[in-house]
């Protein structure tokens, strides 16, 4: 009789990882080899475990089972855990406390049950054989096929970008002052950091403001999302005009993530820029966003992309553990970005150097002691490299640190009771949804502007204003400001992440 081979627990091992990027592909440019490098670690890991228990049980096929089940178990909490916060279960499930145990006990519970077995386990092997097989070969048909669909829409979005290019008259200045734009992911503004998280950053503040910064206490993000809030700032204008053209695909959202990741790597700073003779410098984040630009001069190689990688093990049972993973490799990340920038190279031409670095989202809770301490170690570290700075540059350099959205604690707890992001939110005049929308929407944003280019500047401005005050004042261009608005998406995917509401009476302060 011809024996069964049981491959399901390494099928079932490699699932979970191609499952997670069939829903992000969209969204994470460049993350090919972080899938290829991880789906191989949960194949050895999968043979190790099979192997254990093989030699424990003398038996293949009762091993396999229990390889298979301790695979999808663990990497199925963190799915579960974010499942239940949309349900009146919340409470129990989306809590580490109360889910940890009750998956520590099934996974126990069913190891048991399945050392217990007497029975012939070769049918059943055939049966998860088969459904681990089609679950793998219908997951790579849609990753394949939504590959395709998006290699043709960003075929086509690159084009009209290219297209769409004008050349923008200036004179370039005799003294160019270096120009350093940082993006500093999910900085709140001082408000919102005070009445929410009771976090004061006054000591960084004053020394900004010693310095000679402009902060701007009532500035506000145009944009919720980071791609959103990138593509509108990094072209200084906002998204109609590049989604409206795609809305009526029948891919309109795909086409949608496509041209905002597209026109962020190849946008129209960076265009000007190299005009006036600027050398450009990117700085690697951990983000797939941003973690890496083709269409810039020098690429600075501060971190790996390290996004994937926390988006699966936020899925598994190392939920609970994945924010140390994501704070480290942050602080180098930081830590690379703070050290590298004073070390650059001055005197033979003007650069313009861009760096995305992240303040922990997993920070995000009312009144934590961590969050700020986090915050203001960043804060430190921004502290020493501006005087590195300060100390290095021959001509001071125009420098803007900006965050590109607030933080997120007022929705998380609007979900958490079981309620939505949907059109009907945006008719309602409660008050906790105008805080949810100002906690979101109000930012950080401070400015470095010498020889008098602060005096364009004005305490409620909005990214999508920020290179038309530094282009006008300094090249003599003809940007002028656009109208600081506020847009919110009416739901939080598909096509309705792109339906924008104008929100901004609803964030002013």
């Amino acid at each position: 009789m011809k024996k069964t081979l049981p491959f399901h627990p390494i099928l079932f091992a490699v699932y979970p990882v191609l499952l997670i990027y069939m829903v992000n592909v969209a969204e994470m440019p460049g993350a090919e080899k972080n899938v290829a490098v991880l789906s191989a670690a949960m194949v050895v890991i999968a043979l190790i475990i099979l192997d254990i228990l093989q030699f424990i049980f003398k038996n293949i096929l009762k091993a396999a089972l229990l390889t298979s089940l301790l695979i999808l178990l663990f990497c199925s909490y963190g799915h579960v855990y974010d499942a239940f916060i949309h349900t009146n279960l919340s409470a129990i499930f989306s809590k580490n406390r109360y889910l940890f145990p009750l998956w520590t006990v099934l996974i126990f519970g069913g190891s048991f049950l399945i050392i217990r077995i007497k029975k012939d386990l070769t049918n059943f092997t055939k049966i998860l054989n088969f459904i681990s097989a089609a679950l793998i070969v219908m997951t790579v048909l849609n990753i394949y096929q939504s590959r395709r669909e998006l290699s043709s829409v960003n075929t086509k979005v690159r084009k009209a970008s290219q297209a769409e290019k004008t050349e923008a008259e200036s004179a370039t200045p005799a003294n160019p002052h270096d120009i350093i734009y940082m993006i500093i992911d999910g900085y709140p503004n001082e408000t919102t950091l005070n009445d929410t998280f009771h976090c004061d950053i006054s000591d960084f503040t004053d020394y900004l403001r010693n310095k000679g910064f402009y902060i701007a206490t009532k500035s506000t993000s145009n944009y919720m999302y980071t791609p959103e809030s990138l593509s509108s700032s990094l072209n200084m204008t906002y998204l109609d005009g590049f989604i409206d053209p795609l809305r009526k695909r029948s891919d309109f959202d795909k086409s949608a993530i496509s041209k905002l990741i597209a026109v962020i790597e190849d946008n129209k700073v960076k265009d000007v820029l190299k005009s006036q003779g600027y050398k450009t410098i990117h700085f690697s984040s951990i983000f797939q966003l941003t973690n890496r630009n083709r269409y810039f001069d020098v690429s600075n190689k501060c971190a790996g992309a390290f996004e994937f990688w926390f988006v699966f093990l936020k899925s598994t049972m190392l939920l609970p553990f994945s924010d140390y993973f994501e704070q480290f490799s942050s602080n180098k990340q930081t830590d690379c970005v703070t050290t590298d920038i004073p070390k650059i190279e001055q005197g033979k031409r003007p650069f313009f150097a861009f760096a995305h670095i992240d303040v922990i989202h997993y920070g995000w809770v009312p009144g934590s002691p961590r969050y700020c301490s986090d915050l203001n170690s960043v804060n430190d570290k921004l502290k020493i490299m501006l005087d590195k700075i300060f100390t290095a540059y021959k001509t001071p350099p125009i420098i803007v640190m900006q965050g590109d959205h607030g933080t997120l604690t007022k929705f998380q707890q609007f979900e958490k009771e079981g309620r939505k992001l949907e059109p009907a939110l945006f008719n309602s005049h409660d008050v906790g949804v105008d805080e949810m929308f100002r906690e979101r929407m109000r930012i950080f944003n401070a400015y470095y502007l010498p020889d008098g280019g602060e005096s364009l500047l004005y305490d409620r401005i909005t990214p999508v204003n920020t290179f038309r005050v530094i282009f006008d004042y300094y090249f003599n261009m003809n940007f002028e400001l656009l109208d600081d608005r506020n847009y919110f998406p009416e739901g939080w995917g598909g096509t309705q992440r792109f339906d924008f509401v104008d929100v901004s009476d609803r964030v002013r302060y």
